[in-house]
């Protein structure tokens, strides 16, 4: 009897082996060019690992999100930061998503991936601590979680034999990337909620209804939710490009003229930058910023000073005061020390050094001159990769387009 049976479970894994090797994997092909297709767009618009490039092409940030930008919780899961982060997660991809998508069909399959992306997403909103979140990592839990169930319920899907057999393969994966998850950077409760929802959706997958009307009426509605969820999968990801446009290179963008509130004057500045000014602003010291530092590749900062507040003319001895006081102070780093320089120019002196914050992926360009009775202070805030040529560029063209807006009164016709 136990001989029949071993050559019973024996031609049955033998049969499914068979079928099972002759179905296609097309929507995990489709999933995975999409994947890869949005890490090369990253690292063209400027790296897949700045923070900025990523929220502008669609990052999930819960701030945004909980301020109603839900288009972010489905586009976040084709991004990635990092060749390791999208070649791990495109190897599992194929691993774990090519298996159910040869034992579940091409809907089936897509509806645990887009779920299990969204809930993933969600779970990271409001409950982890990640401001920024990124990549398929939810979605391939949630295949985890399809692969508890699958281990866990009895099913016609697949052999007995097998069952049991990934019953142990799928605790021993759940263990060890529940142990991955709570490493720095990594984003444990996408994982969680990704699991989450990948197990709860495929239980009616799983639990496959006996009435062949249950069984058809079960088949279209999964196949009409992968379309439905594929479509907004794209119209989410085409709808963060539309908005903030990452493919525009923001130094090259054109320049508007805006007025200055509190001080006398009005300059060329980037357009599409949000202006904020500072709380405490007044006519002698003004403060003003420019640019969003999770969206914009770009930022500025303005600041002016009234000679009446530095007890000095604004002048070209202030300058040059300032910039020995910059080379003498024990404070200052070297590294910004040797990029300070006063020089000449056209409109008159200039004094110039570079800072680089606690990210050293980032430099401040700062340009301080004087123009009528103030000291202004230019800073441009870019990616260290950007030439020095490139900030000098657009901190000429917006020192040049200072004026006074008592004196453009007075020209108005």
């Amino acid at each position: 009897m136990y001989e029949q049976i071993d050559h019973a479970e024996a031609r049955e894994i033998i049969n499914f082996q068979i079928s099972y090797n002759k179905r296609k994997i097309k929507a995990t092909w489709g999933l995975a060019i999409l994947i890869i297709s949005m890490y090369l767009l990253e690292e063209y618009f400027g790296g897949s690992q700045n923070v900025s490039v990523l929220v502008r092409m669609g990052a999930n940030v819960a701030e945004r999100v909980k301020e109603g930008e839900y288009y972010r919780l489905l586009s976040s899961v084709f991004l990635h930061a990092g060749f390791m982060h999208v070649f791990f997660n495109t190897y599992v991809l194929f691993a774990l998503g090519g298996f159910f998508n040869r034992i579940l069909g091409e809907s089936k399959y897509l509806v645990i991936f887009f779920v299990s992306g969204i809930s993933g997403s969600l779970a990271s909103v409001y409950f982890g601590k990640a401001s920024v979140s990124v990549g398929a990592s939810g979605a391939i839990w949630g295949l985890f979680g399809a692969s508890l169930a699958l281990a866990v319920f009895k099913t016609g899907l697949i052999p007995e034999a097998i069952r049991l057999r990934l019953r142990r393969i799928t605790l021993i994966n759940l263990l060890i990337n529940l142990g991955i998850s709570f490493l720095p950077m990594i984003d444990m409760w996408a994982h969680i909620g990704g699991g989450l929802g990948g197990f709860l959706v495929s239980l009616p997958i799983i639990m496959r209804p006996n009435s062949r009307f249950a069984y058809r009426t079960l088949r279209y509605t999964f196949g009409v939710l992968a379309w439905l969820l594929s479509f907004l999968y794209l119209a989410s990801i085409s709808y963060g490009f539309y908005r903030f446009e990452p493919w525009k290179d923001q130094l090259k963008d054109e320049l508007t003229r805006k007025d200055l509130s509190d001080v006398p004057f009005s300059m060329a500045l980037p357009a599409h930058l949000v202006m904020v000014a500072g709380p405490k602003n007044s006519p002698e010291n003004a403060t003003f910023s420019f640019g969003d530092p999770k969206i914009d590749t770009l930022l500025i900062e303005i600041q002016f000073f009234h000679e009446n507040i530095l007890n000095h003319p604004a002048n070209k001895e202030w300058l040059k005061e300032q910039s020995q006081q910059l080379l003498a102070e024990s404070s200052v780093p070297a590294k910004v020390k040797k990029t300070i320089f006063l020089k000449e120019t056209s409109d008159g002196s200039l004094l110039y050094y570079q800072q680089w914050p606690k990210n050293e992926g980032i430099v401040i360009h700062n340009y301080v001159f004087t123009h009528n009775h103030y000291a202004i202070k230019l800073g441009i805030i870019v990616d260290a990769q950007v030439t020095q040529t490139t900030a000098d560029g657009l901190a000429k063209k917006m020192m040049m387009s200072i004026k006074d807006n008592a004196a453009q009164q007075a020209d108005a016709p």
